[in-house]
């Protein structure tokens, strides 16, 4: 029996309908299951196909490959990342009818007595 080398976990529906869920692993199993194309795509050593000939797909990852071999190495440094979300308080610093503090609440009054 072929031996899978599973990167990704995933879940597999075969032919009886039986689901089958897959974690990071080493798994002995049948060749049904190890020649199938969604078991490949999450075992270790997969590739992903190139885009076909002709197509736009194709067409884009040339020219972001060439646009990226004519940079320089101080160019290809990885952009920054997005500046951190803005704190909740400084967000409402400036609105009005904010909830007044606990010690201007008006207190419970218990309606038993």
């Amino acid at each position: 029996m072929p031996i899978i080398n599973v990167v990704r976990p995933f879940m597999l529906q075969l032919e009886h309908g039986k689901l089958v869920e897959y974690i990071v692993g080493r798994y002995d199993v049948t060749p049904e299951v190890a020649d199938h194309w969604y078991t490949r795509a999450h075992c270790e050593g997969f590739e992903p196909p190139p885009p076909a000939t002709g197509t736009d797909q194709q067409a884009v990852l040339l020219a972001t490959q060439a646009a990226r071999l004519n940079e320089s190495v101080e160019e290809q440094k990885p952009e920054a990342p997005p500046p951190p979300a803005r704190d909740r308080a400084v967000q409402f610093a400036g609105r009005k009818n904010l909830p007044k503090p606990p010690s201007e609440m008006p207190s419970f009054i218990d309606p038993r007595g």
